[in-house]
């Protein structure tokens, strides 16, 4: 019987669009948007380092303006370019809401203090969760086993009664590996379907 609901966050509760970000730090820089883009959220390890807890936020930023070629940028300006990348999934958010009534909900996302203060601060959703688990508070990111290990030790129940949900398959499977359910959210269509296979009550 499935006792937990575990969510990722960038993709599911919200949708993630950050060429938003990249267009707003082109009207600081000589580079376009496109070739921030390339340049800057193609580099992965300089936003794992963010998203383990290992940079500053003012590192960060400095760094950032670095890699973008930006001038004249406040970091609180940086900060809200940087983090304003997100628009609701209002049919995942009901679903969330509706699975709040029978289950215990926590949130398991590779994030960083800049996201996750922001959305903290605008997402009343974010109160239906008992905890959180994030990256770069545990200084550990997914697919990384230790993240799932620190969601299902949160959860206090077993790993056959908890579900984990994400936008990226890969994700999904490596709660697999410590008995987790895991589950690929395309739509919510599909989620609903994958959950009540589980015996979830929606």
């Amino acid at each position: 019987m499935i006792k937990c609901i575990i969510s990722d966050l960038g993709n599911v509760i919200v949708k993630n669009h950050p060429m938003w970000m990249c267009k707003g730090l082109a009207k600081y820089s000589c580079l376009t948007a496109r070739q921030i883009y390339e340049r800057y959220i193609g580099s992965e390890d300089f936003h794992k380092t963010f998203s383990l807890g290992n940079t500053s936020n003012k590192e960060f930023y400095k760094n950032s303006l670095k890699k973008t070629k930006a001038k004249n940028l406040p970091q609180k300006r940086f900060e809200r370019i940087y983090a304003g990348i997100f628009t609701n999934n209002i049919s995942y958010q009901k679903l969330l809401r509706k699975l709040k009534r029978n289950y215990k909900l926590i949130l398991l996302s590779n994030t960083n203090t800049i996201h996750f203060n922001y959305k903290l601060k605008r997402l009343p959703v974010l109160n239906l969760f008992d905890s959180f688990v994030l990256s770069y508070r545990i200084s550990s990111v997914k697919p990384s086993l230790k993240i799932y290990k620190a969601a299902l030790k949160e959860s206090g129940f077993k790993a056959k009664e908890c579900v984990y949900i994400d936008d990226i398959k890969a994700y999904a499977d490596a709660a697999k590996k410590i008995g987790v359910h895991g589950l690929h959210y395309t739509t919510t269509a599909k989620l609903k379907k994958d959950l009540r296979r589980l015996g979830v009550k929606l």
